[in-house]
């Protein structure tokens, strides 16, 4: 694999490493090199999220290291990166690493960077390191020296850093990590103790029905804070909030009511704009019932048997702007003649509101754009019906032994809670896997979630891939 270094952009070729010139401006960055090759933003094209987090934090390292030769001012931070490597499976294992940027001089920072890492490091004499403080874009300048430090413009072998570095176990991480796991869980079990106490008191006195949403989206403290606010502002304005009663509640991006009649409150904004949102429910529950009826329209009169569904797990809109975006879909259904409709019965179709296309969604649903015209959406349903039946089959079994497989795993290591990021057969293959390991008792009482890469939250979730390597398969 030929990897082609350019400043920060990274190009994978085959077998060897070629890096530029311009990127040795600073004798320095020659110990990077293992780092480059485990968090380098191209490495990550299949991890959207890790290859955003990895670029930023880089360009944030390039800043500091830049600052600290230039003998500018900076400012100490913090950096999360993700690396990425092989198991013996040849599966890609993610985890993450915490940086912190505290160092006065570049030398010591890359030691920090490389030691944070696992990675091999080798300093730089105090007198090479004084030269390079001088060094412009020439190494002419190093004389006789020139062939013992300057880096070759071949080719250099990628895989000297690979060899260097253990394959890393879960056993290992545990053990690593296992001080972290407990101090952070114990920090989150008096947070989880107040928000169950608060919504217990809510029910009771208020008749709210619950705190709907994902769980690791927020942290415990700020899901805390919130509902301490909310218990505030329902003690104060009891009769304003009296439309609460019988909802569901969740923190999201927008104050409201959403498409499903869950009561959303924005966890950016002051309490004073939760209860404006608030007001705004009495006004829009009579739009639930219109989107109903749209609904029960489409499958009657537009598209026969094709059944639009608000699935409470999907991301949450103003029911004001979903029944605008629906009615959009209606009429657009409504003013086309087809004889197809017939194809559609049993079909379970969504508003798609960022895709262009019709498309198939994971669970079996028919993702529907807002602008689809009723030939185009039609002739993809008639062309694909029988994967679209049969990916909904599919999923409704494997949603059902992922659950079997989740309960099982979770009772057998005595887990506080097992939760997934991952597709059903992930999960499946994962909780197989957790369950015929040795390691199992020292994990008990733990909150796992099955992901991509290894890491303890703040509130105590550890995040597992499902991939794991174990130790005998080392």
């Amino acid at each position: 694999m030929f990897v082609l270094l350019r400043k920060t952009s990274l190009v994978c070729c085959k077998e060897n490493l070629l890096i530029s010139s311009s990127l040795y401006r600073h004798m320095s960055f020659k110990s990077l090199h293992p780092f480059y090759l485990t968090v380098h933003p191209d490495l990550f094209n299949g991890y959207p999220r890790e290859q955003k987090c990895n670029d930023e934090s880089l360009k944030v390292l390039h800043s500091y290291l830049s600052g600290l030769e230039n003998k500018q001012p900076v400012y100490f931070t913090s950096l999360t990166f993700y690396k990425k490597e092989n198991n013996d499976a040849g599966q890609d294992v993610i985890s993450t690493v915490r940086i912190k940027l505290k160092a006065k001089s570049s030398a010591e920072t890359i030691r920090d960077v490389m030691k944070a890492c696992d990675l091999p490091y080798h300093a730089l004499d105090k007198e090479i390191s004084t030269k390079l403080r001088g060094w412009g874009n020439s190494l002419d300048m190093f004389g006789e020296e020139k062939d013992r430090y300057a880096p070759a413009m071949g080719n250099l072998n990628v895989g000297i850093f690979y060899r260097e570095k253990p394959k890393l176990t879960i056993e290992t991480w545990i053990n690593e990590n296992r001080e972290t796991v407990t101090s952070n869980q114990t920090t989150s079990k008096r947070k989880q103790l107040g928000i169950d106490e608060i919504l217990e008191d809510l029910k009771l006195r208020y008749g709210i029905a619950g705190l709907s949403g994902d769980n690791l989206r927020y942290s415990l403290a700020l899901v805390l804070g919130g509902l301490k606010q909310i218990q505030k502002m329902v003690d104060r304005y009891y009769l304003e909030c009296d439309i609460l009663k019988g909802r569901w509640i969740k923190f999201g991006d927008f104050n409201g009511l959403d498409q499903t009649g869950k009561v959303v409150f924005n966890i950016n904004d002051i309490p004073t704009d939760w209860k404006q949102g608030v007001s705004l429910v009495q006004g829009s529950s009579h739009l639930l019932d219109e989107i109903k009826e749209l609904e029960m329209f489409i499958k009657k009169n537009c598209c026969f048997g094709l059944k639009f569904i608000r699935p409470r797990a999907h991301q949450s809109v103003p029911v004001q702007l979903y029944l605008k975006g629906f009615k959009n879909v209606s009429q657009n259904l409504v003013k086309e003649h087809c004889d197809k409709g017939a194809i559609c019965k049993d079909v379970l179709a969504i508003c798609d509101w960022d895709g262009d296309f019709v498309g198939l969604s994971t669970e079996g649903y028919v993702k529907v754009p807002l602008y689809v015209t009723k030939k185009v959406l039609l002739s993809y349903v008639e062309r694909n019906v029988t994967k679209i039946k049969s990916t909904r089959k599919e999923y409704l079994k494997n949603l059902q032994v992922q659950q079997d497989a989740i309960l099982s795993c979770s009772q057998k290591l005595g887990l506080n809670s097992l939760d997934t990021a991952i597709d059903a057969s992930k999960t499946i293959d994962a909780c197989a896997k957790l369950e015929s390991c040795d390691f199992g008792e020292s994990m008990k009482e733990w909150s796992i979630v099955l992901s991509r890469y290894y890491n303890v939250s703040t509130d105590g979730f550890v995040h597992i891939p499902w991939n794991f390597t174990p130790e005998n398969s080392v």
